[in-house]
Protein backbone atom coordinates (compact mmCIF):
# COMPACT_ATOMS: atom_id res chain seq x y z
CA UNK A 1 0.00 0.00 0.00
CA UNK A 2 2.99 2.61 0.66
CA UNK A 3 4.77 1.58 -2.69
CA UNK A 4 1.23 2.24 -4.22
CA UNK A 5 0.52 5.81 -2.42
CA UNK A 6 4.17 7.06 -3.22
CA UNK A 7 3.87 6.15 -6.73
CA UNK A 8 0.61 8.22 -6.65
CA UNK A 9 2.53 11.40 -5.30
CA UNK A 10 5.16 10.74 -7.44
CA UNK A 11 3.19 10.34 -10.49
CA UNK A 12 2.68 14.62 -10.25
CA UNK A 13 6.28 14.98 -10.96
CA UNK A 14 7.28 16.05 -14.58
CA UNK A 15 10.04 14.93 -16.58
CA UNK A 16 10.34 18.42 -18.20
CA UNK A 17 8.24 20.76 -16.03
CA UNK A 18 7.18 23.81 -17.76
CA UNK A 19 7.82 22.90 -21.68
CA UNK A 20 4.02 22.39 -22.26
CA UNK A 21 1.68 24.25 -23.61
CA UNK A 22 -0.64 24.18 -20.41
CA UNK A 23 1.97 24.86 -17.93
CA UNK A 24 0.82 29.19 -17.63
CA UNK A 25 2.84 31.97 -19.05
CA UNK A 26 4.80 33.13 -15.79
CA UNK A 27 6.58 30.25 -14.26
CA UNK A 28 10.01 31.53 -13.39
CA UNK A 29 9.06 32.04 -10.10
CA UNK A 30 7.61 28.09 -9.96
CA UNK A 31 8.66 24.25 -9.90
CA UNK A 32 11.67 24.69 -7.96
CA UNK A 33 12.15 23.30 -4.08
CA UNK A 34 9.08 24.76 -1.95
CA UNK A 35 7.93 27.30 -4.95
CA UNK A 36 4.67 26.93 -6.23
CA UNK A 37 3.59 24.03 -8.01
CA UNK A 38 3.63 25.18 -12.14
CA UNK A 39 -0.29 25.39 -13.11
CA UNK A 40 -0.30 21.92 -14.50
CA UNK A 41 0.23 20.65 -11.18
CA UNK A 42 4.45 19.63 -11.70
CA UNK A 43 7.36 20.43 -10.30
CA UNK A 44 11.10 20.61 -11.61
CA UNK A 45 12.39 17.12 -11.75
CA UNK A 46 12.83 14.97 -8.59
CA UNK A 47 10.12 17.37 -6.78
CA UNK A 48 6.71 16.19 -6.02
CA UNK A 49 3.54 18.85 -6.03
CA UNK A 50 1.53 18.39 -2.95
CA UNK A 51 -1.81 19.36 -3.10
CA UNK A 52 -1.34 20.84 -6.24
CA UNK A 53 0.14 23.81 -4.33
CA UNK A 54 3.72 23.66 -3.33
CA UNK A 55 6.60 21.42 -4.50
CA UNK A 56 8.82 19.50 -2.18
CA UNK A 57 11.18 16.64 -2.05
CA UNK A 58 9.37 13.11 -1.05
CA UNK A 59 12.38 10.87 0.50
CA UNK A 60 11.90 6.94 -0.08
CA UNK A 61 11.11 6.14 2.72
CA UNK A 62 8.22 9.10 3.55
CA UNK A 63 4.86 7.03 3.53
CA UNK A 64 1.77 8.62 2.52
CA UNK A 65 0.28 9.94 5.70
CA UNK A 66 3.74 12.18 5.98
CA UNK A 67 2.40 13.33 2.69
CA UNK A 68 -0.70 13.96 3.70
CA UNK A 69 0.35 15.72 6.44
CA UNK A 70 2.67 18.13 4.14
CA UNK A 71 -0.60 18.59 2.03
CA UNK A 72 -2.48 19.53 5.01
CA UNK A 73 0.27 22.26 5.81
CA UNK A 74 0.24 23.54 2.29
CA UNK A 75 -3.53 23.73 2.96
CA UNK A 76 -3.48 25.96 6.06
CA UNK A 77 -1.99 29.08 4.34
CA UNK A 78 -2.73 28.79 0.21
CA UNK A 79 -3.00 32.83 0.12
CA UNK A 80 0.74 33.21 1.01
CA UNK A 81 2.38 29.76 -0.73
CA UNK A 82 0.31 31.38 -3.98
CA UNK A 83 1.26 34.83 -3.35
CA UNK A 84 4.84 33.62 -3.42
CA UNK A 85 5.75 36.42 -0.64
CA UNK A 86 6.36 33.55 1.84
CA UNK A 87 9.07 31.78 0.03
CA UNK A 88 12.86 32.68 0.70
CA UNK A 89 14.86 33.98 -1.98
CA UNK A 90 18.11 32.77 -0.94
CA UNK A 91 19.72 34.12 -3.98
CA UNK A 92 16.71 33.47 -6.40
CA UNK A 93 16.18 36.09 -8.68
CA UNK A 94 12.87 35.25 -9.66
CA UNK A 95 11.28 35.47 -6.13
CA UNK A 96 9.62 38.23 -4.26
CA UNK A 97 11.55 39.75 -1.54
CA UNK A 98 11.13 41.10 1.81
CA UNK A 99 12.48 44.81 3.13
CA UNK A 100 13.21 46.23 6.27
CA UNK A 101 14.69 49.14 8.01
CA UNK A 102 16.15 48.15 11.76
CA UNK A 103 15.03 49.11 14.84
CA UNK A 104 17.83 49.72 16.51
CA UNK A 105 19.98 52.54 15.93
CA UNK A 106 23.83 51.84 14.52
CA UNK A 107 27.45 53.76 15.03
CA UNK A 108 29.37 52.82 11.75
CA UNK A 109 31.98 50.45 13.59
CA UNK A 110 29.09 49.06 15.55
CA UNK A 111 27.31 47.20 13.05
CA UNK A 112 25.99 43.86 14.07
CA UNK A 113 29.19 43.87 16.52
CA UNK A 114 31.08 43.85 13.51
CA UNK A 115 32.89 46.43 11.61
CA UNK A 116 32.15 47.29 7.90
CA UNK A 117 29.20 45.57 5.51
CA UNK A 118 29.76 42.18 6.88
CA UNK A 119 28.63 43.86 10.57
CA UNK A 120 25.56 45.18 8.42
CA UNK A 121 24.56 42.15 7.18
CA UNK A 122 24.56 40.40 10.59
CA UNK A 123 22.28 43.21 12.10
CA UNK A 124 20.38 42.43 9.24
CA UNK A 125 20.17 38.78 10.44
CA UNK A 126 19.85 39.57 13.92
CA UNK A 127 17.40 41.73 13.08
CA UNK A 128 14.80 39.14 11.22
CA UNK A 129 15.79 36.36 13.39
CA UNK A 130 13.55 38.16 16.01
CA UNK A 131 10.31 37.55 13.74
CA UNK A 132 9.32 34.04 12.50
CA UNK A 133 7.66 35.28 9.85
CA UNK A 134 11.78 36.19 8.23
CA UNK A 135 12.84 32.67 9.39
CA UNK A 136 14.83 30.61 6.52
CA UNK A 137 15.99 34.20 4.55
CA UNK A 138 19.29 35.38 4.16
CA UNK A 139 19.74 39.27 4.36
CA UNK A 140 21.84 41.87 2.77
CA UNK A 141 22.36 45.47 3.95
CA UNK A 142 21.54 48.17 1.53
CA UNK A 143 25.17 49.42 2.51
CA UNK A 144 27.98 50.24 -0.34
CA UNK A 145 31.45 51.72 0.44
CA UNK A 146 33.55 52.99 -2.00
CA UNK A 147 35.23 50.17 -3.07
CA UNK A 148 32.00 47.60 -2.75
CA UNK A 149 28.92 49.02 -4.11
CA UNK A 150 25.53 48.28 -3.46
CA UNK A 151 24.31 47.81 -6.94
CA UNK A 152 27.60 45.00 -7.06
CA UNK A 153 27.33 42.80 -4.17
CA UNK A 154 22.69 42.90 -3.46
CA UNK A 155 20.63 40.46 -5.87
CA UNK A 156 18.79 42.34 -8.62
CA UNK A 157 15.66 40.54 -8.24
CA UNK A 158 12.96 40.43 -10.84
CA UNK A 159 10.02 40.23 -8.68
CA UNK A 160 8.33 42.78 -6.03
CA UNK A 161 10.18 44.30 -3.12
CA UNK A 162 7.87 44.39 -0.07
CA UNK A 163 7.24 45.44 3.27
CA UNK A 164 6.31 43.48 6.06
CA UNK A 165 2.73 44.88 5.90
CA UNK A 166 2.70 43.32 2.21
CA UNK A 167 3.25 46.98 0.73
CA UNK A 168 5.48 46.87 -2.58
CA UNK A 169 7.89 49.09 -2.69
CA UNK A 170 9.45 48.47 -5.97
CA UNK A 171 8.13 45.82 -8.50
CA UNK A 172 12.06 45.27 -9.73
CA UNK A 173 15.46 45.33 -9.02
CA UNK A 174 15.22 48.03 -11.95
CA UNK A 175 12.09 49.58 -10.62
CA UNK A 176 13.90 49.80 -6.71
CA UNK A 177 16.89 51.57 -8.42
CA UNK A 178 14.90 54.30 -10.68
CA UNK A 179 14.83 57.00 -8.16
CA UNK A 180 11.53 56.35 -7.59
CA UNK A 181 9.45 54.04 -4.66
CA UNK A 182 6.24 52.85 -4.50
CA UNK A 183 6.20 53.55 -0.75
CA UNK A 184 8.37 54.42 1.81
CA UNK A 185 10.76 51.59 3.95
CA UNK A 186 9.40 52.60 6.92
CA UNK A 187 8.64 49.13 8.48
CA UNK A 188 10.77 47.58 11.00
CA UNK A 189 11.57 43.85 11.41
CA UNK A 190 8.55 43.64 13.60
CA UNK A 191 6.15 44.75 11.50
CA UNK A 192 5.70 48.17 12.85
CA UNK A 193 5.82 51.56 11.08
CA UNK A 194 8.47 53.75 12.63
CA UNK A 195 8.14 58.00 12.83
CA UNK A 196 9.75 59.26 9.56
CA UNK A 197 12.58 61.00 12.03
CA UNK A 198 14.94 58.80 11.64
CA UNK A 199 18.01 58.11 9.19
CA UNK A 200 19.58 55.16 7.95
CA UNK A 201 23.41 54.49 7.11
CA UNK A 202 23.59 54.00 2.86
CA UNK A 203 26.84 55.33 1.44
CA UNK A 204 25.04 54.77 -1.98
CA UNK A 205 23.00 56.45 -4.58
CA UNK A 206 19.57 55.27 -4.93
CA UNK A 207 20.49 53.54 -8.19
CA UNK A 208 23.31 51.59 -5.86
CA UNK A 209 26.17 53.25 -6.96
CA UNK A 210 29.00 54.53 -5.37
CA UNK A 211 29.29 57.69 -3.18
CA UNK A 212 32.57 59.34 -1.66
CA UNK A 213 31.39 59.44 2.04
CA UNK A 214 31.29 55.66 3.77
CA UNK A 215 32.67 56.62 7.36
CA UNK A 216 36.15 54.93 5.92
CA UNK A 217 34.88 51.60 4.82
CA UNK A 218 32.53 52.07 7.63
CA UNK A 219 34.92 51.35 10.52
CA UNK A 220 35.08 55.02 11.89
CA UNK A 221 33.03 56.69 14.47
CA UNK A 222 34.42 59.99 14.79
CA UNK A 223 32.94 62.96 13.83
CA UNK A 224 36.09 64.03 11.74
CA UNK A 225 34.97 61.55 8.68
CA UNK A 226 31.26 61.44 7.06
CA UNK A 227 28.59 58.36 5.74
CA UNK A 228 25.92 59.30 3.38
CA UNK A 229 22.55 58.14 4.99
CA UNK A 230 19.09 57.79 3.43
CA UNK A 231 15.55 59.62 4.73
CA UNK A 232 12.80 56.83 5.14
CA UNK A 233 10.38 59.18 4.76
CA UNK A 234 11.23 59.77 0.82
CA UNK A 235 10.26 57.73 -2.06
CA UNK A 236 12.74 59.88 -4.44
CA UNK A 237 16.12 59.10 -4.42
CA UNK A 238 16.60 60.77 -0.83
CA UNK A 239 15.46 57.48 0.46
CA UNK A 240 19.20 56.69 0.04
CA UNK A 241 21.11 59.70 -0.65
CA UNK A 242 19.71 62.52 1.37
CA UNK A 243 22.64 63.75 3.45
CA UNK A 244 26.19 63.43 4.58
CA UNK A 245 26.10 63.15 8.35
CA UNK A 246 29.31 63.10 10.41
CA UNK A 247 30.13 59.15 11.65
CA UNK A 248 29.56 59.30 14.95
CA UNK A 249 26.25 59.84 14.44
CA UNK A 250 23.97 56.68 14.92
CA UNK A 251 21.58 55.77 12.41
CA UNK A 252 19.35 52.49 11.00
CA UNK A 253 20.02 50.25 8.26
CA UNK A 254 18.01 49.14 5.37
CA UNK A 255 17.66 45.40 5.15
CA UNK A 256 16.97 43.71 1.73
CA UNK A 257 16.38 40.03 0.89
CA UNK A 258 19.03 38.46 -0.55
Amino acid sequence: MRFACLLLLCACVSDNPGSGSDAGPDVKNHGGDGQPCYENQTCDPGLTCVAGKICVVVDAGQDAADAADAATAVDAQPDAVEAGAMVPCNGNLNCERYVFVTSTLFKPSDLGGLTGIEGADTACATAAATNGTLAGRTWQAWLGTYTNTVKTRLSHGTKPYRRLDGTIVANSWTDLTDGSLAATISIDESGTALAFSFKTWTGSGADGSITSNDCSGWTDNSGGVQGVQGSPAAMDVNWSISFAAPCNDTARIYCMEK
